[in-house]
């Protein structure tokens, strides 16, 4: 399963922090513009769905992905 499959997952079972986690350290060592667009993509969906604190590091994940 690959990062993104993984964190799509951990979203859907609402553990939000640990998809948060890996994917600012996915962010953190990729330079592949597709992929930080897949992970922005993400990002807004999870962010829609979001409540509390996780929406401002949606938000942010947002923001260091932008192109």
């Amino acid at each position: 399963m690959n990062t993104l499959e993984q964190a799509s997952r951990l979203v859907a079972t609402g553990d939000e922090r640990r998809a948060l986690q890996i994917l600012h350290e996915t962010v953190d060592a990729t330079a592949d513009p597709e992929l930080l667009r897949e992970i922005h993509a993400l990002a807004e969906n999870a962010h829609e769905s979001s409540h509390g604190l996780h929406r401002i590091e949606w938000e942010r994940l947002m923001l260091e992905t932008e192109n």
